[in-house]
């Protein structure tokens, strides 16, 4: 009889245990479906803290000024210029309409996350067992990286869930084989493209591991190869939105890829908490390909068990999507450390059967300590950490000494749009206060993208203006400390500064003529 989707593969049954499957444990004192329970909770209390406490910034200033615009001018944009993370989008565009408070534009991505844990707990119980499922899902729920993007308004959490939830419709089907789960597993993963293009990652690693999954674990592979046409044709259209549409966008910015950033993607996924956890995250990972890969040998003939598939599938999902966009890189820099979230689940994953692979009895304990200990400072250090650019806090300074006639230069100039999600809706400063450079308010779009002003722009500014703010990134490259530089020396020959406000991350100015 065909398993359920919730059923685990018997290396995770009671009874005699195969031999690559994770080493016996003492019988926990709570079921380990109670374990999973408590970590979807956690993922939610700890996802929903202070939720509204850091400022909006860049990243989310684009989504709120997005979804605010008429639906009209909403679709063109979505269709010729931000299809990347089009799902989002559009969860967002009637989400904003009941509120726009910081807390509530990011309750999609809190809802994604929690959703996240318990599909992780019935993915791994399927390739390993419930205890292994169960501590992958609280390795998860207080994962510091995954935790910044369940706080923040873009797509990324939602493109951790929807991967995540894709694989393991993808795993139910190869193991069970049903109609249904090939449904479910079609009808998830053809909308994962379109919560980010990652994810098209997540499906090049189920076709990999459909590859892999060889001798008694074979299943006909007519329906998988359906399946696959079907989800990158409907899927593909998010590819072809972004092929014919304007080159500006999303891609702007984004740095290439070098070997720190490549440690450092694992640095942030197993838990964001710096070299230590990196360390034990790559030692357990190392010993748990060591203990299985000794088990599949000879590798002639190839025939891995169900708990060596699993191990191959985590390391597919951990090692070709940072391979792949490192290859595509130095053509298309693409390298964003946060685009690796649809590895967490994968590192929770390895943490997690690492900790139960290891010898029983107080290695084991040490080696849970150890690893739990690392992952909630990496959490801790999450809602320790200051906002990027307190672009909130900027706006409330503009906000109580704006006047009438007022101009505002933004430097560098996309700091603009995180501003202009507050000033829109504060009477103090919208009408008041008047962006001179640039223009690239969401109201009219489209946002200028040239990168510095001209020595002329900056004359013209200053000499129509008679009082003038600026609003300063502190985290700013070099050609952007020259346009700074240019602006304080063209203010200094008929201006003088009144006030300066220093911010985490953003420093705000008023000049004056006279």
């Amino acid at each position: 009889m065909a398993r359920s989707l919730t059923d685990a593969p018997s290396s995770g049954a009671p009874g005699p245990r195969s031999t690559d499957s994770p080493p016996p444990a003492a019988s926990w004192p709570v079921a380990p479906r109670t374990v999973a329970l408590i970590a979807t909770v956690l993922a939610g209390a700890l996802s929903l803290f202070h939720l509204g406490h850091k400022s909006l910034w860049l990243d989310e200033g684009y989504s709120v000024g997005h979804a605010r615009m008429p639906w009209g001018e909403f679709w063109t944009v979505l269709t010729e210029r931000e299809a990347n993370g089009a799902l989002h989008s559009l969860i967002l565009f009637p989400w904003l309409r009941a509120a726009e408070t910081e807390w509530w534009l990011r309750v999609p991505s809190a809802l994604a996350m929690t959703a996240a844990v318990p599909v992780l707990y019935l993915l791994v119980k399927r390739l390993f067992d419930e205890r292994v499922g169960a501590t992958a899902a609280l390795l998860l729920a207080v994962n510091g990286f995954a935790l910044q993007f369940a706080q923040e308004a873009r797509s990324y959490a939602l493109v951790m869930f929807m991967g995540t939830l894709s694989t393991l419709l993808y795993v139910a089907f190869v193991q069970d084989g049903r109609r249904g789960q090939w449904w479910a597993w079609v009808g998830v993963s053809v909308l994962l493209p379109y919560a980010h293009l990652f994810g098209w990652l997540v499906l090049g690693v189920q076709a990999t591991a459909s590859l892999l999954r060889r001798g008694d674990l074979a299943r006909p592979t007519r329906r998988l190869v359906a399946g696959f046409a079907t989800i990158a044709a409907l899927g593909g259209v998010v590819l072809l939105l972004i092929a014919t549409g304007e080159e500006s966008g999303q891609a702007e910015g984004i740095p290439t890829v070098s070997p720190v950033r490549f440690v450092g993607v694992y640095a942030r996924v197993a838990g964001n908490a710096g070299i230590p956890l990196l360390v034990v995250f790559g030692a357990l990972a190392g010993y748990v390909a060591w203990v299985y890969g000794r088990q599949m040998l000879p590798l002639r003939p190839f025939r891995p068990t169900e708990a060596q598939w699993g191990v191959l599938v985590l390391g597919v999902w951990l090692l070709l999507p940072p391979v792949a966009i490192a290859v595509v890189s130095p053509v298309q820099p693409l390298f964003g450390a946060r685009y690796f979230i649809i590895l967490v689940p994968a590192a929770a994953s390895v943490l997690a059967l690492g900790i139960h692979t290891v010898p029983a009895g107080w290695v084991r304990r040490v080696t849970a300590v150890i690893v739990g200990a690392l992952v909630v400072a990496g959490a801790v250090g999450w809602y320790l950490r200051p906002s990027a650019d307190d672009i909130r806090a900027a706006a409330r300074v503009v906000a109580t000494g704006a006047r009438p006639g007022d101009e505002a230069v933004f430097l560098p100039w996309f700091e603009q749009l995180p501003f202009d999600a507050y000033a829109v809706r504060d009477g103090r400063i919208d009408g008041v206060v008047e962006p001179v450079w640039p223009d690239a308010r969401w109201g009219t779009f489209v946002p200028d993208h040239r990168d510095h002003p001209e020595p002329e722009e900056i004359t013209t500014v200053v000499d129509n203006a008679d009082r003038l703010w600026l609003v300063v990134r502190d985290d700013r490259g070099e050609d952007d400390q020259r346009d700074v530089e240019a602006y304080l020396e063209a203010l200094a020959r008929d201006h003088r500064e009144v006030r300066r406000t220093e911010l985490d991350g953003v420093d705000v100015y008023l000049f004056e003529r006279g």
